[in-house]
């Protein structure tokens, strides 16, 4: 999951800058996918890294998965990417 490639070269190179140079992609986008990874439900994360269907994670666009991690309801945020992973 590029989101685990990001989040190894940060505790290696120490800023999303640095990552975002070696990845050659911006620094939100690095910063988006380690946010992911600290702020969605671990099984959540799990159930991404298993998915070998491209197609399957084409319905969690990013607009939906950062709106999700950004949920103060920790309920309702596990019953909208419940709703996700039904569409998947």
């Amino acid at each position: 999951m590029r989101a685990d490639q990001f989040q190894e070269a940060y505790e290696r190179l120490g800023s999303c800058g640095m990552v975002a140079i070696e990845f050659g992609c911006s620094t939100a986008l690095v910063s988006y996918h380690r946010s992911l990874l600290k702020r969605l439900p671990a099984s959540f994360v799990d159930w991404m890294r298993e998915i070998d269907h491209p197609d399957a994670l084409r319905v969690l666009t990013q607009r939906q998965l950062r709106y999700a991690s950004r949920m103060q309801d920790k309920a309702a945020q596990r019953r909208l990417l419940a709703s996700l992973v039904q569409q998947a």
